[in-house]
């Protein structure tokens, strides 16, 4: 519905794998108007360097509104890997992201 804000991305096993597809998208297409002239990176030659000192922001906004206990628990683990590994996680608000999605939710009886 909207070439700006909708993206299908690549699902991996590891983050290699996501690295190696990164470098295979990213760049320049002469073929999209939103591409960016850029240089392209080696993404997959610093994962081994881990996220210690890393900063992650994690929404604060609607994302975690009404999940199912099992994904809310998955997203607490998440969290709690990501801290041991060393990232430091911050909160950040996204008040834009949600005007499309909000619109789409069933109203809640209150």
């Amino acid at each position: 519905m909207s070439p700006s804000t909708e993206h299908v991305g690549p699902l991996a096993r590891s983050a290699f794998d996501a690295a190696a597809a990164l470098e295979v998208v990213a760049g320049r297409d002469p073929a999209d108007a939103h591409s960016v002239q850029a240089p392209t990176r080696d993404f997959s030659s610093t994962i081994r360097a881990g996220i210690r000192g890393r900063t992650i922001g994690i929404p604060d906004d609607f994302f975690f509104d009404d999940l199912a206990p099992d994904v809310a628990g998955a997203v607490d683990d998440a969290r709690s890997v990501l801290d041991g590994l060393g990232a430091r996680l911050r909160g950040v608000r996204l008040p834009w992201a949600g005007v499309g999605g909000r619109s789409l939710r069933p109203a809640h009886p209150d």
